[in-house]
């Protein structure tokens, strides 16, 4: 409204300011009340005696001064909503502040001569004719006297307590103790130790069973050790197909080995055979998708990358590990990776292509009787003919 007129505007200005009953905004307008009665009745000396050269009373002046609003629009008890009609009563720039139509009242507000400075505020925890600060003082009692607990800590108790378990309290014990500390050097009697430190020589440190569990027995968590399959190797090397004493055997399978067809110069050295890693590309299982294509007959290993395309039999599981205790299928499929190695696993291993039987054939079935009726008309038809 100010800036209208400070922008040169010389018409009537209509503001309306509306405040919603029984809210926090009325309340707002009742303390702007006090406080402005307050400043008028603070600086009513310097008002009178500036006013009397005007020939204004103070009496005057304070009748003068106004508070609150011109107009109340129905109960502010009730929180009514007004309708299109009131809203049009309200907005008639036509009727002045002290007129009075349907649900509005006009000369509503006061001086500060007749205005009560002790009357008390609005109530804000009253709304629509409920108390809500009874209500919520009813639900403070309530969750004090009901067993629902309150924090991390009182979960625990009640935890404990439904158990049928005393819940103690943890003994408070300081981790710094006092020594003597003459000859020390300290340069004081007595000498701040660490309690963990202050242990004698001869009997050395506590052990944290006694330092910390004080001694309760603690009932021990039983560690699943990794299954580690047992197997025997075999008696021959898988490179060469020789034999010997001291040769040098896979951790991991059966496969045997000699020093100089292992590949390596120190039998330390020797972490696997080459059926754990494609001999082509170097690809170990994980690499190779989960499975490898290892040939049963010589020391040859292929991934599903490098497997030759031509001349290759799939047997899957291999019989001659599977009778060392070895789980051929596991994480491998065993092949005949050349029509030589075939021959040799006939041959020394004594293997043979699975044969193929012939199903036999099921017994005839007659159908006849469901087309005898079709075929004696055809045959009356071609005699007819």
């Amino acid at each position: 409204m100010a800036r209208v007129h400070r922008i040169g505007q010389k018409k009537t200005v209509h503001v309306y300011r509306l405040v919603s009953g029984g809210t926090i905004e009325e309340r707002v307008v009742e303390r702007a009340q006090k406080k402005l009665y307050l400043d008028k009745m603070v600086n009513r000396g310097s008002s009178d005696s500036e006013d009397k050269d005007k020939g204004m009373s103070g009496s005057e002046l304070l009748k003068s001064l106004q508070f609150g609003c011109n107009a109340v629009f129905g109960d502010t008890s009730q929180n009514l909503l007004p309708s299109d009609d009131d809203i049009e009563v309200i907005t008639n720039r036509s009727r002045t502040e002290n007129d009075s139509a349907g649900k509005l009242k006009g000369g509503a507000a006061q001086t500060t001569d007749n205005f009560d400075a002790e009357f008390g505020l609005k109530d804000t925890q009253s709304f629509g004719g409920v108390d809500f600060r009874a209500l919520r003082e009813e639900h403070t009692k309530e969750k004090e006297h009901s067993n629902i607990p309150s924090s991390i800590r009182d979960v625990a108790v009640h935890w404990a307590q439904a158990n049928g378990e005393s819940k103690e309290k943890r003994d408070r014990k300081s981790r710094v103790v006092m020594v003597k500390g003459n000859g020390s050097g300290y340069g004081s009697a007595y000498v701040p130790v660490l309690a963990s430190n202050n242990y004698e020589l001869e009997n050395g440190e506590s052990s944290v069973f006694d330092k910390e569990l004080k001694g309760k027995r603690v009932a021990a968590t039983s560690s699943r050790k990794k299954e580690v399959q047992k197997f025997a190797h075999q008696d021959f090397c898988q490179a060469c197909g020789g034999g010997g004493p001291n040769m040098l055997r896979c951790p991991r399978c059966p496969i045997s080995l000699h020093l100089h067809c292992s590949g390596v110069g120190d039998p330390k050295f020797f972490a696997c055979c080459s059926h754990h890693h494609c001999t082509s590309c170097g690809k170990s299982w994980t690499g190779a998708s989960g499975i490898l294509f290892p040939c049963q007959t010589c020391s040859s290993c292929f991934c599903e990358d490098c497997i030759p395309k031509k001349g290759v039999r799939l047997l899957g599981r291999c019989d001659r590990m599977e009778k060392l205790g070895y789980d051929s299928i596991k994480k491998y499929a065993y092949i005949h990776c050349s029509k030589e190695c075939e021959d040799v696993a006939k041959e020394d291993f004594g293997w043979s292509p699975p044969r193929r039987s012939k199903r036999e054939c099921p017994p005839e079935m007659d159908f006849s009787h469901n087309f005898a009726n079709n075929n004696d008309d055809d045959d009356k038809k071609v005699q007819a003919m």
